[in-house]
């Protein structure tokens, strides 16, 4: 698998296909706005400071419920996208209209879509639950050491303080090693299921669909060998992704749908690679 020329290929589609970034459209509007309420909210050291290390959790957990759910919303435009692409990477359409974005929302296909994607949401979350308790441990560790600095001339004569300090400092240090444990565990699993989408796409397509766990299964046998190749394939995005973020999400009008044609691409390679058709399902 070349991904140099999977790139390529993937530029060359983006230019030819007409109307492919209306397939984006209500993404790229999320990422805008995500990127400008990050940018403008509250800093999370003054938040502890002021209110104290509860009422900034709580206050964290209300914040961060709702952009939980608007990402599940857009995961569905997204799965709507990768079953357009992968039409137009088949040859069978060469134009895509907003209405294809909207496709995962069709009351055939709404059912078991929602338990698909859901059901990976829930798993990946789970394999991240030693980087959710290690980067816990810092954030909480550090600003108890932060409440501790005004103190700093008490310290060097206090030995309960300098003591206290040093546990908080352990604290840290454990819930660094736990989240770095954490990353090792969860990222080759996120690549496992990274083909969950195309699987379910094609297996709405041929009416095959059997469970959501099956096609969960189905990603992790497809991606035996392959997850370093996919890895690869997203480090040579980073550039575009630092460059959606400089411009508040505006480049995400191209780089959306550039980075998603080349991973619909790689879809197609790896299937081609272990000799299957998309109806092996």
């Amino acid at each position: 698998m070349n991904l140099s020329k999977l790139r390529s290929e993937a530029r060359h589609i983006q230019r030819q296909t007409k109307g492919i970034s209306s397939l984006f459209l209500v993404p790229i509007v999320t990422a805008i706005i995500s990127v400008i309420y990050n940018y403008s909210s509250d800093n999370l050291s003054n938040n502890i400071l002021q209110y104290g290390i509860k009422n900034t959790v709580i206050h964290g957990i209300n914040r961060s419920f709702f952009p939980i759910i608007i990402s599940f919303i857009v995961s569905f435009f997204l799965t709507a996208a990768f079953w357009t692409l992968l039409e137009v990477v088949r040859g069978k359409r060469r134009e895509i209209h907003f209405t294809d974005s909207v496709r995962t929302f069709d009351s055939k296909v709404i059912g078991p879509v929602f338990r698909t994607l859901l059901l990976k949401r829930v798993l990946l979350f789970l394999w991240n639950v030693f980087v959710w308790i290690g980067s816990g441990m810092m954030i909480l560790a550090s600003f108890n050491v932060i409440k501790l600095l005004p103190n700093s001339q008490a310290l060097s004569q206090n030995t309960a303080l300098q003591t206290t300090v040093g546990t908080l400092l352990l604290y840290i240090l454990i819930g660094f090693i736990l989240m770095v444990i954490g990353i090792i565990i969860a990222l080759p699993q996120y690549y496992a299921y990274s083909q969950v989408e195309f699987i379910l796409c094609d297996t709405l397509e041929n009416q095959s669909y059997e469970s959501a766990f099956k096609i969960i299964r189905t990603s992790r046998q497809m991606m035996k060998g392959y997850k370093g190749k996919r890895f690869v394939l997203d480090l040579t995005f980073i550039g575009w992704y630092l460059l959606t973020a400089i411009t508040l999400g505006i480049a995400s009008i191209y780089v959306y749908p550039y980075v998603y044609t080349a991973q619909t691409l790689f879809y197609e390679a790896v299937l081609k690679e272990q000799d299957q058709t998309p109806i092996f399902y």
